[in-house]
């Protein structure tokens, strides 16, 4: 029986969509429950995922003007800069300025193994930070950042109010709802608070 399945302790699955087959089981709609939380999780994953494509996009475009830029400073000036001096006229000074950047960059390009070596550096950092403790800390700065971060706080207290909507709707005491919500939500700062509503709720 899904009864014994569900309070085997080998069954690891999360304790929300525990409560949610034992919430569906008792109000008989066990099928209903497991499709809207289906419909739940899709709709947050396509939210993030509409957040990371709008936010490649202009990373996409600054990363193919830095590539033109360094073609143009290291090849068609350095070329002009002949020209100019066997010409031997006076240049303006924006004319002067981009000459020499054009010589900052030419030489700069001398170290590209140095350059190389701290993008990876800083690759490995960003990728690792995700496993450093105080994730509530760095969400929340990250929320700070204007569109993007008010998007991301927008997913997280729609993904909230769905999977507490389920719950609810399935006669599950308010308490154990928002604790059961909070162990499933993906933010962390609106997980800590589902736990101290929740104490606020139950006292």
């Amino acid at each position: 029986p899904l009864e014994d399945v569900l309070g085997n302790e080998a069954f690891t699955t999360a304790d929300y969509l525990r409560g949610l087959v034992r919430a569906g089981i008792t109000t008989d709609r066990l099928g209903e429950v497991l499709g809207e939380h289906l419909s739940c999780i899709r709709r947050t994953r396509l939210i993030r995922n509409r957040i990371w494509t709008s936010l490649a996009y202009p990373l996409v475009l600054l990363a193919v003007t830095v590539g033109i830029g360094l073609f143009i400073l290291t090849w068609p000036i350095p070329i002009f800069r002949e020209i100019f001096n066997d010409f031997g006229v006076s240049l303006p000074d924006l004319t002067l300025f981009f000459l020499k950047l054009s010589d900052l960059t030419v030489r700069s390009l001398a170290y590209w193994p140095w350059f190389l070596g701290a993008i990876v550096i800083c690759g490995i950092m960003i990728f690792g930070i995700r496993f450093l403790p105080g994730r509530a800390t760095r969400v929340r700065l990250w929320q700070y950042i204007p569109i993007l971060g008010s998007a991301s706080r927008n997913a997280a207290m729609s993904e909230f109010c769905s999977l507490l909507a389920i719950l609810v709707e399935s006669r599950v005491p308010l308490p154990d709802a928002l604790w059961m919500t909070a162990d499933a939500v993906r933010d962390p700062n609106v997980a800590d608070g589902c736990r101290r509503l929740a104490e606020q709720v139950a006292h």
